[in-house]
């Protein structure tokens, strides 16, 4: 690219006359004037004062129509106005915005006149035309930086003013906003509840007020939940780009690396969404995002990204009704009250962007299976040895137990793993307490076993705890133990179980356009799998389905107990159109109380793969929803683990196993892929003529 001095050089003339020739800043005689433009014109690529020049020439000329365009509006001949000025960096928000003072102004017949007040010319031109219009009914402001001049200009009109958004300092009038700081807190409080602890805050400058409140409300989330708060998670100084790149290269390369993100801006989600490609972060497995505003994409991208959406309607409406009643109290020459501020609610839009995280019995991070590999050398390394291994179900005459046991054995053949025993406890804690004691007899190398109940058979357990016998727990773990007491624990995803009976419970319930829910949750707190599954569940059905409300919540320790609850739950609460209950077997009881009730309308969402549950699915009764364990797929990870182990290899203390969820329309495909056999027959007649008859 030509430079000045490269011009001068070619036309034969002093810089300083290239200077005035591009500028009109001093006569040039006509014959070098030809000899610069002729030169700049020759040049390969024009030189960069030049095009500036030109750009710079655009900008006043537009500036100029713009301005011409609106004295035509407000001169005192034509209609009415409302000003609109805004600095707002946030196209997305400031367009909605604009768009619904358009059209609330329209209603009453008014123009809206929109003015960017970023430049000085611009507030000149306000201070010259518009603000003294007799046309002009009221001023509606976004500034996200207000300048003295713009708090000048506001303080001195008669007319009144409403700012939206940030407040501007040293102006006393109307303020209408969404609340940052509560908005904020909803986000981090899903985010906590979905089972994350370490979460960074992204934002741009702090000076600004709703950075501030957002930070505030981060903070507030964190607080209420004992979860300390850690400055290098808090990141307040993002300006483009290759900031939010360095910031999150230090997020994501530290030791303490967040498992989710609130990013507080509009503008920065672009760069961390870019950033996440190009360094091929799986969202949201690797890393849950959340952002403040819901911009017009946030749908359409892969996966759908959760929002707090601000509602830029009422907003609006809010500031419209605010300047009414400014107006009012003018006409009638009433006392002026003092300025208010109205802070809206935000709703949080869950979406795709952000997953549960599984914790096992202490808290801890579930981890994935698929993480774990059986290699070649292990096997050879088992097979030199002779490693037994015995085997605790709480009830083995289930379809769920003998699947368990399947894949547990199908992995033990091949590494020469020798099972000594297999004992069913038939639900008698005192039986499985004393099967404990004679397997302690044998001595095995490893225990797997599920306890029929974590109090009465603590003692037991600890008993063989005290011995050589490693051991690895199924679903939950005796009362007493530590964590370095076992080796692992292998569950169902708990957190993805109960978020899959909850979706399910609420789409189901929003496609018939009811609203009414009853909970039948599991009561024993010993039990920290069923207290996750109920507590994923409940967040789903008050986050992602606003529309719905809990009605009545029960609790049971039995499961045949969920009879009796039911009718009562209905007795008092017969509006109630749709019923979470934790797991099979109680749903088999509710599902009997429902029917004896006469009560076969109302929708029932429960989690396993039961044959009978499964049977009225596919009649189209009153289970529209199933959330299915893989318990083949279990017992691979109890197994895998369990080589690991006996190799003296470093494991998860918990490793949850996703769920998969179940509907009508996929229930054969999921029946065979859970219990490796085809759909029953009976099951799969029932499913055929419900479609038939949709026909």
């Amino acid at each position: 690219m030509a430079t000045i001095k490269d011009i001068a050089n070619a036309a034969g003339v002093s810089v300083a006359t290239v200077s005035h020739v591009v500028n009109n800043t001093r006569f040039v005689s006509p014959e070098l004037r030809k000899r610069v433009e002729e030169a700049i014109a020759n040049a390969e690529t024009p030189p960069n004062f030049v095009v500036k020049k030109k750009m710079q020439e655009k900008e006043r000329k537009k500036n100029k129509m713009l301005m011409e365009e609106q004295k035509a509006i407000v001169a005192d001949a034509g209609p009415e106005f409302y000003l609109y000025l805004t600095s707002s960096p946030f196209a997305h928000f400031d367009s909605s915005v604009e768009q619904k003072l358009r059209k609330l102004a329209g209603e009453q017949g008014c123009e809206l006149v929109r003015v960017s007040i970023e430049s000085e010319g611009m507030l000149e031109f306000l201070t010259c035309s518009l603000i003294n219009s007799s046309k002009m009914k009221g001023i509606f402001v976004t500034a996200s930086v207000a300048t003295e001049k713009l708090s000048e200009i506001l303080n001195s009109v008669s007319v009144p003013v409403v700012i939206i958004g940030n407040s501007i300092p040293g102006v006393a009038c109307d303020r209408v906003s969404t609340a940052n700081e509560e908005g904020a807190y909803k986000a981090t409080m899903h985010l906590i509840r979905s089972g994350h602890e370490n979460i960074a805050i992204l934002c741009g400058s702090e000076d600004r007020e709703f950075n501030r409140e957002r930070i505030e409300g981060y903070k507030r989330a964190l607080q209420d939940n004992q979860i300390p708060i850690q400055d290098q998670y808090i990141v307040d100084d993002l300006k483009g780009k290759v900031s939010v790149k360095i910031a999150l290269d230090k997020l994501l390369n530290d030791v303490h690396q967040p498992s989710a993100i609130f990013v507080a801006n509009l503008d920065t989600i672009y760069h961390v969404y870019n950033y996440i490609s190009e360094h091929e972060i799986e969202c949201p497995k690797d890393l849950s995002v959340v952002c403040f505003n819901d911009f017009s994409w946030a749908t359409l991208i892969n996966p759908p990204t959760t929002t707090v959406k601000q509602d830029v309607g009422q907003i609006c409406k809010e500031a419209f009704l605010c300047i009414q009643d400014r107006i009012k109290e003018i006409q009638t020459q009433s006392e002026k009250s003092e300025a208010k501020t109205i802070l809206l609610p935000n709703q949080l839009c869950v979406r795709r962007s952000t997953s549960g995280i599984g914790r096992g019995p202490f808290g801890e991070r579930a981890g994935d299976i698929s993480d774990l590999v059986l290699t070649e050398e292990e096997q050879e390394e088992c097979q030199r040895h002779t490693f037994t291994a015995a085997m605790s179900f709480h009830y083995s005459g289930k379809s769920h137990s003998l699947l368990l046991e399947e894949g547990i054995r199908n992995i033990f053949d091949k590494f020469n793993i020798q099972i000594i025993a297999v004992a069913d406890a038939h639900f008698d804690p005192e039986l499985q307490s004393k099967q404990l004691r004679s397997l302690k007899l044998l001595e095995p190398d490893i225990l797997i076993s599920i306890p029929t109940d974590t109090k009465i058979t603590s003692q037991a357990y600890h008993e063989i705890a005290s011995g050589k016998t490693k051991m690895i727990f199924m679903s939950n773990i005796p009362n007493g133990f530590k964590a370095n007491d076992y080796v692992s624990c292998i569950s169902v995803n708990e957190r993805s179980h109960g978020r899959n009976i909850g979706r399910g419970l609420g789409e189901n319930l929003r496609k018939m356009h009811l609203t009414n829910v009853g909970m039948m949750k599991h009561k024993s707190e010993d039990f920290y799998a069923t207290r996750q599954r109920d507590g994923a569940a409940e967040q789903i059905i008050v986050e992602e389905f606003p529309e719905l409300k809990i009605c009545d919540t029960r609790t049971f320790v039995k499961a045949e107990e969920t009879y009796e609850l039911t009718k009562q739950m209905l007795e008092e609460h017969p509006q109630i159109e749709g019923i979470y209950v934790s797991w099979d077997a109680p749903a088999k009881y509710v599902l009997n109380a429902l029917t004896d009730m006469r009560r076969e309308d109302i929708i029932v969402s429960t989690g396993d793969l039961e044959y009978n549950i499964a049977l009225n699915l596919a009649r189209g009764g009153m289970v529209k929803a199933i959330s299915a364990q893989m318990p083949y797929e279990q017992g691979e990870a109890v197994a895998t683990v369990a080589v690991k182990a006996l190799l003296d290899e470093v494991v998860p203390s918990y490793i949850g196993v996703e769920p998969v969820y179940v509907d009508r329309y996929n229930l054969q495909k999921v029946w065979q892929k859970s219990y490796k056999e085809p759909l029953p027959e009976e099951i799969k007649q029932a499913l055929n003529w419900t479609f038939l008859n949709e026909i």
